[in-house]
């Protein structure tokens, strides 16, 4: 006997694009929203802060970002992945120095993405936050809707070609 998903209803904000509003209303999605989600979720670009450090991404975080991305289309989570917040951060970090909240939030999530896929504890080692202030969540939010956004922007409009 096959086991339905629960899939809560999208709640409207203002960072929905175009290609989320499709789900608005509806649990169940069309075979287009769907294939658009599978196809965001394994071919989507990977956001970075500059191009000219998408070279250096550890190859182990790229080959684990399908994945992750498809547990958060699972969980129902409309916003980026910790995982992507931590390649997009590591690539701002070769931009400019960080403020402290965002060294922080940098820290935060970066140890949360290997304690999580690769089972090392680095939070003592870089004196990382285990848990975020409301400031920080709100900025690290805020990074995974945009990050999520501009992807499915990015997917959209290279399926369109």
């Amino acid at each position: 006997m096959k086991k339905k998903s629960n899939r809560a209803n999208a709640q409207l904000n203002l960072f929905l694009t175009d290609a989320d509003s499709d789900t608005q209303g509806s649990e169940k999605k069309t075979g287009n929203a769907f294939s658009f989600d599978l196809l965001d979720a394994l071919q989507a670009p990977v956001i970075t802060s500059n191009q000219m450090w998408a070279d250096t991404i550890p190859e182990r975080l790229l080959k684990n970002l399908p994945i992750e991305r498809i547990i958060a289309y699972k969980k129902g989570e409309q916003m980026a992945t910790y995982l992507e917040c931590s390649i997009y951060l590591y690539t701002a970090s070769f931009e400019a120095p960080m403020t402290h909240e965002w060294a922080d939030i940098t820290c935060h999530v970066s140890c949360k993405v290997l304690e999580d896929l690769f089972g090392e504890d680095r939070w003592d080692l870089v004196n990382a936050p285990k848990v975020l202030d409301d400031y920080r969540t709100s900025k690290l939010n805020e990074l995974r809707r945009q990050i999520y956004t501009k992807r499915r922007e990015l997917l959209k409009k290279r399926s369109k070609k």
